[in-house]
Formats: C-alpha cells, structure tokens, sequence
C-alpha cells in the first residue's frame, strides 16, 4: 500500500473550493456527472462525519475507492486511492490532475472535446508528459515507420509478426487512409514518430484521425495511466 500522507486541511481552501464547485455544478444542473473518483471522494468525505476519530470510510464509484482516516485532531486523512478493476493504487497527484481536468473540461459543452481542446488540456494537467497533434503528419509517420521497420531499427515483439497488426501492415498501400487504419497500428506508428515531433522524453502523439472528437471520458483515463 502506498503511504498517503496527505491531510484534507493541508490543502485548506484548495480542497473547499474545489468541492465547493461541485455542489454549484450539480446545484445547476441535476445530470451533471462528475468523474467517479470525485464522486467517491464525495462519498468517503460524507462518512466522515458519523465515525470517530482513527476509524476509516470508504467511498466507491466504480471503478474507483478512495479510503480516508478521520484523525484526533479532526484532520482527514487519504489513506489510499485505488483502481478496483485492475487493484491498481493511485497518487494524491493523480487525484488533483483529476480535479483540474474536470474543471477544464467542465467548460467544453458536451461529451467530447476536440483534438486541439484535449491536447491543451492534457498539457495542462500531465507535467511530466509533452502531447502532439500528429494531424497531416500522418504520411510521413507512416513512411517512417516502415523505414525504420525494413532498416530493424525498431524492436517489435515477436508475437508482432504473427499478429493481426502484422497482418494489417503488409495490406496498407500507400492509398490507405488513415481513417482505415486500426488504433493499434495508429498508436504503434505514431509512438515511433514522437522523437521526430518532439526529442523530449515523455512526448506522446496524438493519433486520431483529423476532424476526429475525442470523448472527455478517454482523456480522463489518459491522464489517471500517467500517475
């Protein structure tokens, strides 16, 4: 288990404001949803208020729990954050890019954003990460990698070469959009091109097709694989 050693007092008014946002959203409109880390943290703080101090609550909003310790002292502590379908444990890092996000999301009407809005956004939230746009670049992505490919400067597993993606490599013509392509091979193409875009370590491209919308929830779960 990680050590959380985060108490809700130290961040003070952050925190206050922040669920203080909350309520004014889901006071203005009754189907506002927000992330269900959020909602669990909700749910956990809530419980806090009927147990004695050093006993825990828990609150869940699938896939997410979030344990809190009610201290002493009145002080709340996060005892830990978890994923439950893949009993993966989270930072309190990965819990505050989740409330930035939701509120730079929270001002793009809808359920998707555009490519341009989530690269932004990304940025915003993932310090340790630099997000692209691959946009027209995909050609030359695509030429790249199969260079790179004939030349064995890229390691492919074994398993590539009798898998699906292989299978859909050797069909690609130099005709094929890139709307046909699979988002595997998309990824696997673009990852190879991001030293290209940006030398930087941590760059990540960005490989949807033009014009594509990009759902808030995959940007959510972008951001929690970075933490």
């Amino acid at each position: 288990m990680k050590k959380h050693n985060a108490k809700l007092d130290i961040w003070g008014d952050a925190f206050r404001i922040f669920l203080a946002y909350i309520s004014r959203k889901l006071h203005e409109n009754l189907d506002y949803k927000p992330h269900p880390l959020i909602r669990a943290l909700q749910c956990a703080l809530a419980g806090t208020e009927k147990v004695k101090p050093n006993e825990h609550t828990m609150g869940i909003s699938d896939p997410y729990v979030v344990v809190l310790q009610k201290n002493p002292d009145g002080r709340i502590a996060i005892k830990e954050i978890r994923v439950l379908a893949t009993n993966r444990e989270l930072t309190v890092e990965a819990m505050i890019a989740i409330f930035r996000l939701q509120i730079l999301l929270d001002k793009i009407d809808g359920d998707v954003t555009s490519q341009d809005e989530a690269v932004d956004a990304l940025n915003r939230v993932i310090p340790t990460a630099h997000f692209h746009l691959l946009g027209g670049r995909w050609r030359e992505a695509r030429d790249e990698f199969i260079k790179k490919a004939k030349e064995g400067k890229i390691h492919l597993p074994s398993s590539f070469k009798n898998s699906a993606l292989s299978t859909e490599l050797l069909k690609i013509t130099n005709d094929t959009p890139w709307e046909e392509y699979s988002p595997q091979l998309r990824s696997l193409i673009g990852s190879t091109y991001a030293e290209i875009i940006d030398q930087r370590s941590g760059s990540v491209i960005i490989v949807s097709p033009a014009g594509v919308k990009i759902e808030k929830s995959k940007i959510f779960e972008m951001t929690v694989e970075f933490f």
